[in-house]
């Protein structure tokens, strides 16, 4: 009983050690990446001729924060890639349309597919006007 204690408590002791490596006090590489981005933006910022501490170089670094916010707003919303159908029969692989070499017309590749990831789904009903209108699985 007092092996397994002293493993056990070994084992603790070791994930906290890991741990520490791992994501380090200072921030680790999440705060590298804002502390990248920070001296990015002080530098165009500079580049531009604000002046820190000043109210001009304030409004630069708040005005390209919002840039980088409205551009991740605008990633959100677009549209992702339309589903395709390899075959015409029911039971045909689905794939992103980026994955088709060739037209794509009402839904289905018909040109090459190409696979850019190892798992697809198998539409198990009618494919209508680019939609699988059974289960997919």
């Amino acid at each position: 009983m007092r092996t397994i204690v002293t493993v056990c408590l070994g084992l603790v002791l070791a994930g906290c050690a890991a741990d520490m490596q791992w994501f380090p006090p200072g921030g680790g590489l999440y705060g590298k990446t804002v502390q990248a981005r920070q001296a990015a933006d002080d530098a165009k910022c500079r580049e531009l001729g604000f002046k820190p501490e000043t109210e001009a170089y304030g409004n630069c670094r708040l005005q390209l924060e919002q840039i980088r916010a409205t551009e991740r707003a605008a990633a959100r919303t677009r549209p992702r890639t339309a589903p395709v159908m390899e075959g015409v029969e029911q039971g045909g692989k689905v794939y992103d349309s980026s994955e088709c070499i060739g037209p794509v017309i009402m839904g289905r590749c018909k040109g090459s597919i190409i696979p850019n990831k190892a798992y697809h789904p198998t539409c198990h009903g009618a494919w209508l006007n680019g939609q699988c209108t059974g289960p997919m699985f």
